[in-house]
């Protein structure tokens, strides 16, 4: 079978596994493993295959030289034999998303110390996705109700340190590192605008072996928990949301974009301190007014802002989505959020929403679950147990 992609040269199609009324077929995208030229007219020759091995591998020509997606298809065709040489097109190197491998091990050196001072037994391992291999970190009993820990834009699975520690013994956790962010995972970015996270997610749970379970997301994990709801909800027993995106846009305050120029001018100076000093204001604007930043988090801040290529935050759900999230859902908003309009995300949610509760949280500013620990986790074990 055939497909004519001169069209769709900024990215591989996307194709339906399962006949047009199955409504179990899943989309898959899939992935340029190989390339050549035609031995008949010298024509290159794409060869795309999906890493699920739903369909077989697909031959799929170029159109001709002279048209006018040629140059397109032409460059696409050099990146993808810039990129065959250094190796598999799925898995580049591991600082893809680090402005240099020295960077990267800088990263992963600050991660494996900071694992290291979890207080409870934890299991590292990773597993294999469509999408790549995933580092997923557990801990507790495997045969307690399973919790899935979602973490934010840019940061990796060690913010949840606290409910590691903290729930561990009545929970089995599961804190896996999101793809393409700052973690041990495959350096593979996906699309907010697809299911592909929610593939990703559903990819995990079937690693693990768990057919359902209570996602917990903070912030951009909060728009992974209610996509993943909403596109596969039999995996999911209830959603808790700490400062979610996907409800309502996520904004940088003024204050924040003021600071930008500063830096720069401080940056002709000294980069270091620039970053230094970015990543404080940043950090500071986790927490409560009033109220000073773990140095490890802004540490955290200075170590993103210097070595890591950032991603952008993702959109909102459309309302005919959020109306079909039938799932028990709490939402935790901090009194004092710094980039999510407290009042619009209450009054949307729970218009859209059937079956969430909202509550308001004082004397947190974004990164609520850590800065308030002991509510957070003491909230999260009453709601699931009012479950049954």
């Amino acid at each position: 079978m055939i497909w004519n992609i001169s069209r769709c040269v900024s990215r591989a199609p996307i194709f339906t596994c399962g006949s047009r009324n199955d409504k179990n077929s899943l989309p898959v995208r899939p992935m340029p493993i190989a390339f050549g030229h035609s031995a008949e007219n010298g024509r290159l020759i794409l060869i795309w295959h999906c890493s699920n091995g739903s369909i077989p591998p697909v031959v799929v020509p170029n159109v001709a030289n002279r048209s006018r997606h040629g140059i397109a298809i032409r460059f696409v065709s050099r990146v993808i034999k810039m990129s065959l040489a250094c190796g598999d097109i799925r898995r580049m190197k591991a600082h893809r998303y680090h402005t240099s491998h020295a960077g990267w091990q800088a990263m992963m050196a600050w991660y494996e110390q900071k694992l290291a001072r979890f207080s409870v037994p934890i299991s590292s391992q990773f597993v294999n996705t469509r999408y790549g291999c995933t580092h997923i970190i557990t801990a507790g009993d495997r045969c307690a109700p399973p919790i899935i820990l979602l973490h934010g834009t840019n940061v990796n699975m060690l913010g949840w340190q606290a409910q590691i520690e903290g729930l561990s013994e009545q929970y089995y956790l599961i804190a896996p590192d999101v793809i393409g962010y700052a973690g041990k995972s495959d350096p593979v970015r996906l699309s907010y605008r697809t299911p592909d996270y929610a593939f990703w997610l559903m990819d995990v749970l079937d690693a693990l072996q768990v057919s359902s379970a209570v996602l917990i997301g903070s912030s951009a994990g909060g728009f992974f928990a209610l996509h993943f709801a909403y596109h596969c909800p039999q995996y999911v027993r209830a959603v808790i949301l700490l400062n979610p995106c996907g409800i309502v846009p996520f904004r940088f305050p003024l204050n924040i974009m003021r600071q930008i120029p500063i830096a720069y001018t401080v940056g002709f100076f000294s980069r270091r301190m620039a970053s230094y000093w970015l990543a404080k204001k940043l950090a500071q604007k986790n927490v409560a007014p009033n109220t000073q930043p773990n140095p490890e988090n802004i540490h955290l801040a200075y170590l993103i802002l210097k070595h890591y290529i950032r991603h952008h935050p993702p959109g909102t759900l459309q309302p005919r989505q959020l109306r079909q999230i039938n799932t028990p859902t709490l939402l935790l908003v901090s009194q004092h959020e710094p980039f999510l309009p407290l009042r619009h995300m209450l009054r949307r949610a729970t218009r859209l929403m059937p079956h969430i509760q909202a509550h308001i949280v004082d004397g947190a500013g974004h990164d609520i679950h850590v800065e308030r620990p002991d509510f957070i986790n003491a909230s999260i074990h009453h709601f699931i147990a009012s479950l049954s």
